[in-house]
């Protein structure tokens, strides 16, 4: 569910526009790049495990909103965002992984039972990170960036019993990891 924030700047966006304007106002653009800023850095970041490679990324999905803004329509514009990260994200791992440069994997059979919080964020960091990535995608979006599973179907393009299950299986992937 998009944030109250997000509400009122797209609400306000409709209003001043009706819908079928497309999102072009430079004023609202800065309003849109304000809101979704921090939630699509934190998406990325949790994606891609490095500060400099998310503030790239993040600008990247600014650039191409913008180059984009006469196609967006306000009430697509929380899924389209996210889709373009998604997207830049993909690519960039797929680049990552033809260039060799892996993460490395966390230790297996580890007792989590007696780490301090710290070691078990970053336990569970390395899990998301090394869960496949359509589910990792899911599980990101849907339990960090807090999109319905509607929302989720349609950043990703697939359905809503797809969601389900990708959550599902991410879900059970994690606690495997963690266990």
């Amino acid at each position: 569910m998009p944030h109250a924030a997000a509400i009122k700047i797209e609400s306000r966006i409709l209003k001043k526009s009706g819908k079928t304007e497309k999102l072009s106002l430079s004023e609202d653009f800065k309003a849109v790049f304000y809101r979704y800023q921090k939630p699509i850095a934190q998406y990325i970041y949790l994606r891609v495990g490095s500060f400099d490679k998310t503030k790239d990324l993040v600008q990247d999905v600014f650039v191409r909103l913008w180059q984009a803004r006469d196609r967006v329509r306000p009430d697509t514009l929380n899924a389209y965002i996210y889709k373009i990260a998604n997207n830049l994200v993909i690519d960039h791992l797929r680049r990552r992984k033809t260039e060799n440069t892996y993460m490395e994997r966390p230790e297996t059979g580890r007792d989590y039972s007696t780490t301090d919080n710290i070691e078990k964020n970053l336990a569970l960091k390395l899990a998301i990170q090394n869960l496949p990535p359509k589910l990792q995608t899911v599980f990101l979006l849907g339990r960090y960036q807090g999109l319905s599973y509607s929302e989720i179907a349609d950043v990703c393009q697939i359905s809503y019993k797809t969601v389900v299950v990708r959550m599902s299986k991410a879900m059970m992937r994690l606690k495997e990891l963690l266990t």
